[in-house]
């Protein structure tokens, strides 16, 4: 172990983390060969690290800190280490009721594996039940934080940069016949090195070359499109309905169908009849033509 940060007893490392729902799982590793057959089925055509069991890794490869790095519903992160490069990952410990979206998620992460501006998967294990997933660590900080530590939103070169750099791993999604479906701020990170980085797979869904009608309501509402409001069939086309939100909460730190005052209803009203909260007439018309050439 390089540091006194990290245990290999992810059991110890996990103890007070998840004392609601890891403790009272019974039983080690009794899915991940089902779960791993259907990946390797799933993503034959599409690597061949897949095929040579590259993904396929064991608790004991990781060494463990008690380090929360994010939470949602049926998951949370954690900050780990690989025993075998000493490299930091961020550990996803997936529960049992979210079993079937983390066969997509994985399968996403594997066919999209490579690309500079979406978070690289290196593994998956099981403990407890729990489909386990070793992602790439990025040292900086989500988007959110950003737009939040800032005066009235960032500067239009920056927000540029980074939806530019967006829309690169989402055009690349889409290649793969990949919607993301939850693109917003706490879902891309701001490395140390200045760039945008896709993360959190867990709402994807495969379009093919067909549009489909997916009949849960997915997403944050602030940035979710009409069509899933509405059940409507969809496809890649609400990643970009997101990502003209993402930018324009970039440049204002606002969202345009949400006012100060806004509960839940407002918001699913305004999205549904396209009555904004705050127009694009806040912004200047020069910032805009730079962040669209940008």
């Amino acid at each position: 172990m390089t540091s006194t940060e990290y245990s290999s007893d992810i059991s110890a490392a996990t103890e007070s983390i998840f004392t609601d729902d890891v403790k009272n799982m019974e039983g080690d590793d009794l899915s991940i060969t089902n779960f791993h057959d259907i990946i390797m089925v799933e993503t034959e055509d599409a690597s061949e690290t897949t095929k040579n069991n590259v993904f396929l890794k064991q608790s004991s490869d990781f060494g463990y800190s008690k380090q929360i790095l994010g939470e949602r519903a049926y998951s949370k992160v954690i900050k780990g280490i690989s025993l075998e490069t000493e490299k930091k990952v961020a550990i996803k410990f997936i529960l049992p009721q979210d079993w079937e979206r983390a066969v997509k998620e994985v399968k996403a992460m594997i066919i999209l594996n490579g690309n500079t501006n979406i978070a690289t998967l290196f593994g998956y294990f099981s403990f407890k039940n729990h489909i386990c997933l070793a992602i790439e660590y990025l040292n900086g900080f989500p988007l959110n934080r950003l737009i939040n530590s800032s005066k009235n939103g960032l500067m239009d070169y920056q927000t540029a940069k980074y939806m530019s750099q967006i829309a690169n791993a989402l055009q690349f999604c889409h290649d793969h016949g990949i919607v993301h479906r939850d693109t917003k701020p706490e879902n891309v990170m701001i490395t140390f090195g200045d760039n945008a980085k896709l993360i959190d797979f867990g709402l994807c869904e495969f379009f093919g070359t067909t549009k489909r009608k997916f009949k849960d309501h997915v997403g944050t509402l602030e940035y979710v499109s009409p069509e899933i409001l509405i059940h409507r069939e969809h496809s890649k086309e609400v990643d970009y309905w997101c990502l003209g939100i993402l930018t324009f909460e970039c440049l204002t730190k606002k969202t345009p169908f949400r006012a100060p005052s806004d509960g839940y209803d407002d918001i699913l009203t305004r999205i549904r009849t396209n009555k904004k909260a705050n127009g694009f007439d806040i912004l200047d018309d020069e910032c805009l033509k730079r962040c669209i050439k940008g």
